[in-house]
């Protein structure tokens, strides 16, 4: 059951890894910002997802338990800073949303406390403030 759950996830990270590469090649050739804040919400969701099911522990700083919990602790802000950088980009909301675009900025904002916690030791205060 483990190895067949190891391939299942393999194959997934390699898809996310595949399409974070492809938008950052779009991002080179094209100079479309999108692109580019659409590989960094993808790279933050593949660092948080590697390091949450224990990947990155096992395979990237097996010697450095505290480095896993400060990389889980950031990169759940980053996951919605990311993400929320890219939807205001995306779709535009300052100029067609700006009350919406207020409230996801508002929102980032909020998420980016969670990160004081993460870098004074206190992960589960950073983890649970970001959620």
């Amino acid at each position: 059951h483990v190895q067949r759950e190891t391939m299942v996830f393999g194959a997934y990270y390699g898809g996310l890894l595949a399409l974070l590469l492809y938008n950052l090649l779009l991002s080179a050739i094209t100079r479309d910002r999108v692109f580019l804040l659409y590989a960094i919400y993808l790279g933050t969701y593949l660092l948080w997802n590697f390091t949450f099911l224990g990947y990155g522990q096992q395979h990237l700083w097996p010697d450095h338990p505290d480095f896993n919990n400060q990389v889980l602790a950031l990169s759940i802000p980053a996951i919605f800073i990311a993400l929320a950088v890219f939807s205001c980009n995306y779709l535009q909301t300052r100029q067609q949303a700006p009350r919406w675009h207020g409230a996801i900025v508002g929102l980032a904002a909020l998420a980016s406390l969670a990160v004081v916690p993460a870098l004074l030791d206190r992960y589960a205060l950073s983890i649970l403030m970001a959620l």
